[in-house]
């Protein structure tokens, strides 16, 4: 039985196991355009066949035909009366711009447009009046489709309450503004009324009126602000007359009142109040220096001591302290150099410097207090100045509010005068200005008939869809491409698993595949055959013996039972005694490939019917013997373990060269994984561009577990470029 053997531990490439040749992020451009490049007719069907469906669809709809019409918004008018309008001019700017767009499209003004047009023009808008579009013909067989399955009969439409001809009116409103569009031009205040309609004659008037009626609109809703300006103007004025005379004579009234109360001027009062403040900044700065003076000496004194205050502090007292002080020290240096501190002179000096001590922290004490009084007069004195000057600040505000107050009055009667003379000179002019109004925008293009529809263009956008498929087909393609959930080649293979390749097959075709003995014999040195050879070569390469050989794979249909049976076609053609064992009796495939008929089968001699040489099948046709299952076998399954598979692998193996085991596929059932304990050599068969990715990798997880190798892999039914380049490869269809 065989275990883990070292060699699997390095790639085929001599690189260690789970080292890559690329990078497992890197896509080959040249393989994406070749895939697309090999899918071009699918590619060129695809764009011809929606293209066509398009330009049909299309070619079917009604036409439509377009108009413009424009205007420019322009305030620039003869000012025939001087004076400012009556109702201002607009002054352009993207707001006034996007206010005026939305008037022309206002269902106010196209109603007015409505009721401008001939009744002819009106049946043409009217949708009750119009044969109904394949799409609201369909939608209504739905509904009544949808009626007849549920039993229930269509809704009556509600009542709107209007009349036959609102309701009319209401229509043609909707259709209009379904067709009409209205936009702005950049970088200019021109507006741009567009008309999209199935009618030539619609396509030019709409527009056309639409203008007119928002041009006599503005002109006539001017001309009715400045009637009704001149009405208001005329009851301002003659209010205004009385205003004037009374707010004059309240002026008069209250200069009389002022001068009686306050008394005084406002001048002198300022003037005081200006000298008291410049007093009020020096005490302040006096009571600034005087707490400082304070708290520094009183700080010291409470930090230090009053003896070390006495530095800080210069009276004339003080500095004649520090003389004795000074004199006192001198001299008891001068006794300290012959006598010691007992000597009476020295003790008599040293008495009389702690009386000097004691004065100078009297002195310091009598400066505290100097200084504390001096702080407190100053103090007085800035509340008493603060006090006189609020009280002159009182009253220059009570002097000022009366000359405010007169000050206001004055303005107010002149204010009266002036707009009692400015409205009598407006009220002349407006009503000079009333027949001289004009709109604020120009028509500046009329809308003209239409001969050419500009709608549908059934050949550009049947050349849009197609490029846009052909795009859209193409990005998937590279999608899958480039994010693939199989194995399109030997390198992605063994990148993904670590396992060496020993071979890439091509596809067969169909015939060919049903006849894989044929094939091999009979194109020996074809890409399929030498695919084969190369795999017979990689087991001989091994290192060791591989007499034993087993296939599996992850799933079924995989050309696993194929690739065994031209496996045994190229070693047999090699003069070697090669059987064939199919131990798959979920699905055994050997015999139904092989076209053979057992008269005996693996199942009659695991059941002891007969010994194994009768069960083993024989053919002049066949260069090599056969053991397999005739059919289905539930109970060879249920019995499948190495007490009868053990012997008859190690019998085979005395009688033949090479013993080669076709093993039922990884899942659903992990069979597999019981015979590859007794074999030499385990082939994974991977069919490419198929299997999926995770199953394969699920596959060789079950194997690790087992502690049993998987001595290579086979990429399977590979497209021409995915196999053996080496050989000019054929045309091949999937099998």
């Amino acid at each position: 039985m065989n275990r883990h053997d070292p060699r699997h531990d390095a790639s085929p490439y001599g690189m260690p196991r789970g080292e890559s040749l690329t990078d497992p992020d890197s896509h080959d451009i040249r393989a994406l355009f070749r895939s697309l490049w090999q899918k071009r007719w699918r590619f060129l069907l695809v764009m011809l066949g929606v293209g066509i469906a398009v330009f049909v669809l299309v070619s079917s709809m009604a036409p439509t035909y377009t108009a413009y019409a424009k205007v420019v918004l322009d305030p620039r008018k003869a000012q025939i009366v001087t004076g400012n309008e009556v109702v201002a001019s607009l002054q352009p700017s993207e707001e006034m711009v996007n206010g005026e767009v939305a008037v022309l499209s206002s269902n106010l003004l196209i109603t007015d447009v409505v009721n401008l047009l001939s009744d002819d023009l009106k049946n043409k808008l009217d949708p009750a009046l119009q044969p109904k579009s394949l799409m609201d013909r369909g939608k209504d067989t739905v509904k009544s489709a949808l009626g007849a399955l549920t039993g229930s009969s269509p809704a009556p439409t509600p009542s709107s309450g209007l009349s036959e001809e609102e309701q009319r009116t209401a229509r043609v409103v909707k259709a209009i503004r379904n067709g009409l569009s209205v936009y702005d031009e950049p970088d200019s205040f021109v507006i741009v009324v567009k008309s999209e309609f199935g009618d030539r004659e619609l396509a030019q008037v709409i527009p056309n009126t639409v203008i007119n009626v928002y041009l006599d609109t503005q002109t006539g809703a001017r001309r009715d602000a400045v009637t009704q300006a001149a009405d208001s103007l005329q009851a301002q004025v003659s209010t205004l007359e009385a205003e004037v005379e009374a707010a004059e004579l309240a002026v008069s009234e209250y200069i009389a009142k002022s001068v009686l109360e306050n008394g005084g001027t406002l001048e002198n009062t300022v003037e005081q109040l200006s000298s008291l403040n410049t007093q009020l900044i020096a005490t302040r700065s006096e009571r600034v220096a005087a707490r400082a003076r304070f708290t520094q000496l009183e700080s010291t004194i409470n930090t230090r001591g009053p003896r070390a205050a006495a530095n800080i502090v210069d009276t004339p007292t003080m500095e004649t302290l520090r003389v004795q002080e000074l004199s006192l020290l001198q001299e008891d240096a001068e006794w300290a150099r012959s006598f010691d501190e007992t000597q009476k002179r020295r003790v008599r000096i040293r008495d009389e410097l702690e009386a000097v001590g004691q004065a100078m922290e009297r002195e310091v004490m009598d400066v505290l207090e100097i200084q504390r009084n001096e702080l407190e007069i100053a103090e007085l004195r800035e509340a008493s100045l603060s006090q006189s000057i609020a009280n002159l600040e009182a009253k220059v505000i009570q002097i000022s509010g009366s000359m405010l107050q007169l000050k206001q009055l004055e303005r107010e009667a002149a204010a009266s005068r002036q707009n009692y003379q400015t409205l009598l000179t407006r009220l002349t002019e407006m009503r000079s200005q009333r027949d001289l109004q004009q709109a604020d925008a120009k028509l500046i293009e009329t809308a003209i008939r239409p001969e050419i529809p500009t709608a549908p263009r059934p050949k550009l956008m049947a050349a849009f869809t197609a490029i846009l498929a052909g795009t859209v087909l193409g990005a998937v393609i590279l999608f899958n491409e480039m994010a693939p959930t199989t194995f399109r080649s030997s390198h992605e293979l063994e990148r993904a698993t670590d396992l060496p390749i020993l071979s890439a097959l091509p596809k067969l075709r169909r015939s060919a595949a049903r006849n894989i003995l044929s094939e091999v014999k009979g194109n020996p040195l074809g890409a399929y055959s030498e695919g084969v050879r190369q795999l017979r070569t990689s087991l001989d390469v091994m290192g060791h013996r591989q007499q034993t050989v087993m296939l599996t794979s992850a799933l079924q249909n995989e050309g696993k039972s194929t690739t065994l049976l031209a496996l045994a076609q190229v070693t047999a053609m090699a003069n070697k005694d090669v059987i064939v064992l199919d131990l798959d009796a979920r699905g055994p495939s050997i015999k139904r490939q092989l076209g053979i008929t057992l008269e005996n089968d693996l199942s009659d001699y695991i059941n002891h019917k007969c010994n194994l040489s009768e069960v083993i099948y024989r053919a002049d046709n066949l260069d090599f013997d056969v053991l397999a299952f005739d059919d289905l076998d539930l109970q060879a399954v249920e019995d499948l373990s190495t007490d009868w598979i053990e012997p008859l692998i190690t019998e085979l193996k005395d009688k033949y060269d090479a013993v080669l085991i076709d093993s039922p596929a990884l899942f659903p059932a992990l069979d597999a994984l019981l015979i590859s304990q007794l074999v030499d050599a385990r082939i994974l068969v991977v069919a490419c561009e198929s299997t999926q990715r995770s199953a394969v990798m699920r596959g060789i997880r079950h194997f690790k577990k087992a502690h049993t190798p998987i001595d290579g892999a086979v990429l399977s039914m590979a497209n021409n470029r995915n196999a053996s380049r080496q050989y000019e490869v054929g045309s091949y269809e999937y099998s």
